[in-house]
């Protein structure tokens, strides 16, 4: 089993996205979107990379993966990884999604941003 998992890493115009999942010891996720470059530059400052995250506690991972799989699982975790990265493979935009995901079926999340 993995603890981390890559979902896209986008180079264009002297600027990366690197989105991610981890897997948190408690059987949590935490989902984080690092981006750097002229994009992140002229929100946050010449030379400022920008990282947001997305946490899932373990309660919230079991509502998610039983909505997803149509089923329940004990550990459930890895699983919900490994489906959140196959379902937004290569997107830019994943973080957003899965927030909206959650925000559509009333899973809880806590988010993050730092400059």
């Amino acid at each position: 089993m993995s603890s981390k998992y890559e979902i896209t890493r986008h180079e264009s115009g002297g600027g990366t996205i690197i989105i991610w999942i981890r897997l948190v010891p408690d059987g949590g996720l935490a989902v984080t979107d690092y981006s750097y470059g002229p994009a992140a530059d002229v929100f946050y400052g010449t030379g400022h990379g920008v990282e947001s995250s997305l946490a899932l506690e373990p309660d919230a991972v079991r509502r998610l993966h039983t909505l997803l799989a149509d089923r329940d699982d004990p550990d459930p975790a890895d699983k919900l990884a490994r489906r959140l990265v196959k379902m937004f493979s290569g997107d830019t935009l994943a973080l957003r999604k899965i927030r909206n995901l959650c925000d559509e079926h009333d899973v809880p999340y806590e988010k993050a941003l730092w400059v």
